[in-house]
């Protein structure tokens, strides 16, 4: 895909999602490949059993979700999404199934999950608060591991497993994962192209309704987080994800709106095409939108939330002030289990 040439240069909201479709475009080490398929046909050829599947992955995308809502710092969802990217990439480059047993491969598994957690939260906030600075600036080991201005500390991700391991276990798999993806640990979020694609609405003048809007935007975030625990969207890019996540979204508006007060379709797709190169209509983008639609009607059965129910006594271990769940809050029950339990359930 090519980077198009912006219709309107001067406006901040395509310059932005233009550097975006840019780092997107000319950054592969951020593309992550079919690693569990990959994985299986190697396994099968060498009669070996392939220890990792979608639902261990699944779970500890949920997990991770459990955690960032029930810590004490009130962290941002997004962070779900960097460390789940960070996790798919690292395990697309390493042979876990050929270099270890299952017992062993499901331990190497939680470390390298609690471990992806860590630094997908370091730099989730470490970039916030030196956005000012080069993007480089702290990819040294030393100061990456430095934990004075940590929002979750190496101490309190511990405590989120009974799988027994130490600060130095996370500290060497932190390097371990760092040297892996060649430091390449910030990639663009699905949620963040949304935020930059939906800024266009405002930048072309066109009134929408701000209610509409943000049920448009809160729709299509939760659509991204659906999509950052289907295994299927990984060899996906984070745009093209972006894009299907707004127009189910839309389809969703449209239905519970009358067509003259939903969000104008039509004149901003044509507009994310002409300025992005994404087509809206391409058979890719039509994939996404169909596994998201059923994702979707799957979740809302159960809830609108990708939420957890845990025990009072379990919270205790998620974060280093323990909080709970308002009763009126309506949950998702996905699981009670902590991270090396879940991992002991194959399938």
């Amino acid at each position: 895909m090519s980077t198009p040439t912006p219709t309107t240069s001067n406006s901040e909201p395509y310059r932005i999602l233009h550097a975006l479709i840019r780092m997107e475009t000319h950054s592969p080490e951020y593309a992550c490949p079919d690693y569990l398929e990959s994985r299986r046909l190697e396994c099968a050829s060498s009669g070996r059993s392939a220890y990792i599947n979608e639902v261990w992955r699944s779970k500890v995308c949920e997990w991770f979700y459990l955690v960032v809502d029930r810590h004490a710092n009130n962290l941002s969802r997004e962070v779900v999404s960097m460390a789940m990217d960070i996790l798919d990439r690292f395990l697309a480059k390493t042979s876990i199934d050929a270099d270890f047993e299952q017992d062993q491969a499901k331990s190497f598994f939680q470390l390298a999950a609690l471990t992806s957690l860590y630094i997908g939260v370091k730099v989730f906030y470490r970039r916030a608060a030196h956005a000012h600075e080069h993007a480089h600036a702290y990819e040294h080991p030393g100061q990456f591991l430095q934990e004075e201005d940590d929002v979750m500390s190496i101490q309190s991700l511990l405590r989120m497993s009974t799988a027994g391991f130490q600060e130095d276990d996370i500290r060497a798999m932190t390097l371990k994962v760092l040297t892996t993806l060649s430091w390449r640990i910030c990639p663009p979020s699905a949620l963040l192209f949304v935020r930059s694609i939906l800024a266009l609405m405002d930048s072309k003048g066109t009134h929408v309704d701000a209610t509409l809007k943000e049920d448009l935007y809160e729709n299509s975030r939760f659509l991204c987080e659906l999509s950052a625990c289907d295994y299927f969207f990984v060899t996906y890019r984070s745009s093209s994800i972006a894009l299907a996540s707004i127009m189910v979204a839309m389809d969703q508006q449209r239905k519970n709106s009358c067509s003259s007060t939903s969000v104008e379709r039509e004149v901003l797709l044509q507009d994310i095409f002409a300025n992005t190169g994404v087509n809206p209509l391409s058979n890719e983008i039509a994939l996404l939108r169909r596994r998201l639609e059923q994702i979707y009607a799957r979740s809302a059965e159960m809830d609108e939330h990708v939420q957890v129910v845990v025990d009072d006594q379990q919270v205790q271990g998620y974060s280093d002030a323990a909080s709970t769940v308002s009763s009126k809050q309506q949950v998702r029950v996905v699981s009670t289990d902590n991270l090396s339990e879940m991992c002991g359930q194959s399938h």
